[in-house]
């Protein structure tokens, strides 16, 4: 058996599989009224596949393809164009969606450009409204589905082994076909499922990285010393909880505290709060230890798994005010990388 049958067998069950879900949601909704089946797959879909929807929306290309090339491109900048994303999808979900929900089912629409018509009415004025928002929409999300259309294209190039033209049509071609017979219910439905499958691919991604790196203390090592020779911080290490307190993991720097008891300092702190900890005075936070008298400022963040801190990454300056909301963004999600255990 061949490593490119390997490699195009999961492939192709996975299309399969899409093509089966979406011939399952057009039978499903055949009972209903072709335009709001097609359209809003009859309002009938639970709140666990919507949330899907959107976890697969940015999960999918735009977190795994595009997300890291601007972020390798723009550096902190990136940050500038995934915040606005996230916290827009949970504000329009979680503040708007309910009420815009009853507003479209009292108006009979099937679009949001439906809605803002029956809101503003048919003058003048709503159809001028309607019309500018429609094209903002199409320009928008054509933008953001040609990204998508190349990211997959290059996914499937790289893993099946084909030219990116190639990868190209049979992205395409996969979605628009379950698209044009399952409508939305079909959409979310896949999108469910590739959400599933690449919640549990991140999973084992952990377990790899684990696997491959030695262990996780020997991870732990590598973390601290790429951030020492990069940064050049005075002292990165890990504390690791053992016996309800923190005992000293893999470091760079001078020699540290070997054991910090639950709630004290910085680390023991963090640890009993969960939650990211920046001192930018060391000498002003009440119950500091000081391990070196170099310290100046310093950064603390929680590592956690099922609900527990079972480590904690500590980083000091010798320099004040040497840490920000920029540098605890970042190091929560390397954090979040180490492979839990």
């Amino acid at each position: 058996m061949t490593n490119t049958f390997l490699i195009l067998l999961p492939i192709a069950l996975f299309l399969v599989m899409l093509m089966g879900l979406s011939l399952w949601a057009e039978r499903a909704g055949r009972r209903n009224r072709f335009a709001g089946e097609y359209f809003l797959g009859d309002r009938s879909l639970k709140g666990f596949v919507l949330a899907m929807t959107l976890v697969a929306t940015y999960g999918s290309v735009s977190s795994f393809v595009s997300g890291p090339g601007l972020a390798w491109q723009l550096g902190l900048g990136w940050v500038v164009f995934a915040a606005p994303q996230i916290i827009a999808g949970f504000l329009i979900l979680g503040v708007a969606g309910k009420k815009m929900a009853v507003v479209s089912r009292a108006a009979g629409a099937l679009t949001v450009i439906d809605m803002i018509r029956a809101r503003y009415g048919d003058g003048r004025g709503g159809r001028t409204l309607a019309a500018l928002l429609a094209v903002l929409m199409l320009v928008f999300f054509t933008t953001m589905m040609i990204g998508q259309f190349i990211g997959g294209a290059q996914i499937f190039s790289k893993a099946a082994g084909v030219s990116y033209g190639w990868g190209l049509v049979l992205f395409g071609a996969v979605t628009v076909l379950y698209t044009a017979f399952g409508g939305f219910r079909a959409v979310a439905v896949t999108d469910t499922a590739c959400a599933v499958l690449m919640l549990v691919g991140m999973g084992a991604l952990g377990w790899n990285i684990l696997e491959t790196g030695g262990g996780l203390a020997q991870v732990m090592a590598n973390v601290a010393a790429a951030l020492k020779q990069t940064f050049g911080f005075f002292w990165v290490g890990f504390y690791r909880v053992i016996d309800n307190q923190l005992v000293l993991a893999p470091f760079q720097g001078p020699i540290a505290c070997t054991r910090i008891k639950y709630g004290k300092g910085v680390c023991g702190t963090a640890w009993k709060e969960t939650r990211t900890i920046i001192v930018p005075d060391v000498d002003a936070f009440p119950g500091h230890i000081a391990c070196s008298s170099a310290s100046r400022s310093e950064i603390v963040v929680p590592v956690i798994w099922e609900d527990k801190v079972i480590a904690v990454l500590d980083i000091d300056s010798d320099q004040p005010d040497s840490f920000d909301e920029t540098d605890q963004i970042f190091l929560e999600k390397i954090v979040e990388l180490l492979p839990h255990q």
